[in-house]
């Protein structure tokens, strides 16, 4: 609420304006604290006001409700909020600040209205456009209630004697395609005809509305190379001049970058950065045309920037909605976008030859925040308006919330602090006193559970798929306490090895398509040589061979190599990481590095083993996948334990017969104290006879890249006060 008194002596003082447009007028507003605001305007040098009235709300509540018409009855809210926004423009409201003008916040979409002008008001499609009409009903409402025909008296008096600014986003226009001048002043002139002269409005009719339109335009990056903003202002100042006797009259508004071209590829993408050493010369420019072309025409009438300060959710409308056909669109989402975000990528155009970008979110001053204060450092070096005036340096306000919620939030925490202390306290009392006693009451039990050792029971399954290619006499066993004999054991797993297999398999004869496919393509290229071509022969009396005698051995053993390195690959990765980085593993973890390098280096080059060796890999993992269910969320522990069944079986440079054998209880691990505790801040006796706090998969997962033999928690969630402290030290600007 106090940042404007760090800004109106910016403005007032080394801007040297002296009107400021405020848009949406704040109508909500208590009058002293409106009187209060003009009263430090006023002290600040800042005399005249422009107020903005609200109307793109009305035209979007026409969007939602599918309505063609505005409700204009004198009990809708639409009238309603238009009578309280007159009321409270009056000048013995203003604190002595004179309302120099009042505008609106919603322009026309010269985007999509141009290519409908045709070469005469008559012949044009303009009038049929639905957002047009909308549009215009609500501007001849205020027309109407402002200024009524006949003995009706104005709802607004304030607003009757002063000039009504029709505003126009001008950074629409394709300036690029043919005709455009053309069509642009065609619309401007029927814009300004009354419908009874063959026009399309009474906006500009009748005398002593003095009815102007107010112009913005946007200056591209480079401007001074890519844009001629002088000649395209004297070209639209000429042509409003022609439009009636007395000439229309127009306020130039100008929005222009504060940004430089970035050094990356491609240069007709959106790669713009904040240039920092920019001079107050992009910003005098565009007043210098002005003044150069209000002397030539006298059809100018006032000059204002478009944006004080950065604006990063405004989006690519620039500084007024757009009547559009949908919500949508008139909204202009950003994906990106936010008020503390720069939406670059997701509003600016593309930078292509002209180098057009919009200039949402970059005004005369930029903005940051330090520590309790809120910032803005000026784009200018000097007085843009006026003479003189001092450099100028960053300036700052503090932010100062509200008293009532500052005690609130303190009164809160001394609750929360004194309610954890005292927590602690009585923990730290009766801390032994419950622990005895659940340790007599379970040590009966825990004593006979113990003492029953539960013998493994095993199942085993031969792994013999399809293809007789790829069969090596390999075997799966698993090996599992919790199962009540081996047959169920070996049940389990020829359930899971077998539809596992059956999967793989499938892969591999997909992966020997794709083979096959990329022989066919290189045969049958165009433009081949004479090799080729005789390859062409020999590939096609293939093709009928394996087409009859199965799949072709070569295609399968490249196809299993590829299917085998994608399958485990991440095995691969996890032992060049544990065998590079071993400083988190506890003190008794001892792995060979040189296995697990050899390791990864089998996966990776694994054209010289046996493809039914591979395949039984490839399953192996699979079926632990299989087996594990809510493991596949924990990689590194399953790789972890993999190595360990690879190391059993005789490493990967064996390449006879395998036996492979998985530990169900194992993979098992760490689901089975989930299942039990997952609260991380309190502790509970665990199976193990430990007490322990509640796990989670980061901890299963992390206890594989420790290598740790058994899951245990790895990592302590803050609690109580140490949240605060991890978030501050957490904290990123």
């Amino acid at each position: 609420a106090n940042l404007h008194r760090r800004d109106l002596p910016l403005i007032g003082q080394y801007v040297a304006a002296d009107t400021l447009g405020l848009r949406a007028w704040p109508t909500d507003t208590p009058a002293h604290e409106r009187a209060q605001f003009f009263q430090e305007m006023r002290g600040a040098g800042v005399c005249k006001v422009i107020p903005t009235f609200h109307v793109s709300k009305y035209y979007a509540d026409m969007l939602l409700d599918g309505s063609s018409q505005p409700s204009t009855d004198p009990s809708s809210a639409f009238a309603v909020a238009f009578q309280r926004f007159g009321a409270t423009v009056k000048e013995e409201l203003l604190g002595g600040v004179q309302m120099a003008a009042w505008t609106v916040d919603l322009s026309l979409d010269l985007h999509e209205l141009l290519p409908l002008v045709g070469s005469d008001c008559g012949f044009s499609k303009v009038i049929e456009d639905k957002s047009f009409s909308m549009y215009m009903q609500l501007l001849h409402a205020i027309q109407g209630w402002v200024h009524p025909l006949g003995s009706n008296s104005s709802v607004a008096p304030a607003l009757a004697v002063k000039p009504f600014l029709i505003p126009l986003d001008l950074s629409r226009v394709s300036w690029t395609e043919p005709f455009h001048q053309k069509k642009l002043d065609t619309f401007l002139r029927c814009m300004s005809t009354s419908r009874i002269g063959g026009g399309w409005s009474s906006l500009f009719a009748g005398e002593g509305t003095g009815t102007r339109w107010l112009f913005s335009f946007a200056e591209p990056l480079d401007q001074n190379i890519t844009y001629r903003f002088r000649d395209q202002l004297t070209n639209v100042a000429t042509d409003i001049s022609k439009h009636s006797s007395s000439g229309v009259k127009a306020i130039v508004m100008v929005g222009t970058q504060a940004l430089k071209r970035g050094t990356s590829n491609p240069i007709n993408s959106v790669n713009l950065v904040e240039d920092m050493s920019i001079t107050s010369k992009r910003y005098l420019d565009p007043y210098r045309d002005y003044e150069a072309v209000s002397q030539a025409t006298s059809s100018l009438d006032g000059f204002m920037y478009d944006e004080w300060m950065d604006d990063w959710d405004r989006g690519t409308r620039g500084p007024f909605f757009l009547a559009t056909d949908t919500i949508d669109k008139m909204l202009d989402k950003c994906d990106g976008g936010s008020r503390f975000t720069h939406d670059i990528d997701g509003c600016s155009r593309i930078v292509g030859n002209t180098g057009s970008v919009y200039p949402e979110f970059f005004g005369l001053v930029g903005a940051s925040s330090q520590l309790m204060q809120h910032c803005i450092y000026p784009r200018f070096g000097f007085s843009l308006f006026g003479e003189g005036g001092a450099e100028i340096s960053m300036t700052c306000a503090y932010m100062k919330p509200s008293t009532f919620w500052v005690l609130l939030a303190l009164v809160l925490l001394a609750g929360v602090c004194l309610a954890q202390v005292m927590r602690l306290m009585l923990q730290w009392c009766f801390r032994d006193k419950p622990q005895a006693e659940k340790h007599k009451k379970k040590s009966g039990s825990d004593s006979s559970e113990t003492q029953e050792a539960k013998v493994p029971q095993l199942g085993y399954i031969t792994v013999r798929p399809q293809e007789i290619f790829l069969c090596g006499d390999h075997t799966l066993e698993l090996q599992s306490t919790v199962l009540s004999s081996g047959h169920e054991a070996g049940w389990w797993l020829c359930q899971h090895a077998t539809a596992q297999m059956s999967i793989l398999e499938k892969q591999v004869k997909a992966e020997v398509s794709a083979i096959r496919a990329l022989h066919l393509r290189r045969v049958h290229a165009p433009n081949k040589d004479v090799d080729n071509a005789a390859g062409s022969e020999e590939d096609a009396s293939q093709e009928g061979q394996d087409s009859e005698a199965g799949v072709e051995e070569a295609d399968l053993t490249k196809a299993m190599q590829v299917v085998h390195r994608r399958i485990l690959e991440g095995f691969a990765a996890w032992c060049l990481y544990v065998s590079g980085t071993m400083f988190g593993a506890p003190r008794g973890c001892r792995l060979d590095f040189e296995a697990l390098r050899e390791m990864a280096r089998q996966i990776e080059e694994n054209q010289e083993r046996p493809s039914d060796r591979l395949f039984v890999e490839a399953l192996l993992l699979r079926v632990m996948e299989s087996l594990g269910e809510q493991m596949l969320q924990c990689p590194e522990r399953l790789s972890y334990l993999l190595f360990q069944i690879f190391q059993e079986a005789g490493g990967l440079l064996d390449l006879g017969p395998a036996n492979f054998t998985i530990d169900m209880d194992k993979l098992h691990d760490g689901l089975v104290q989930m299942n039990i505790h997952t609260n991380p801040y309190t502790r509970q006796k665990m199976p193990s006879g430990k007490w322990e706090f509640g796990l989670n998969f980061d901890d299963i997962n992390e206890s594989g890249i420790q290598c740790r033999d058994s899951v245990a928690k790895t990592f302590r969630e803050p609690a109580s006060l140490m949240v605060v402290i991890d978030f501050v030290l957490s904290y990123r600007v």
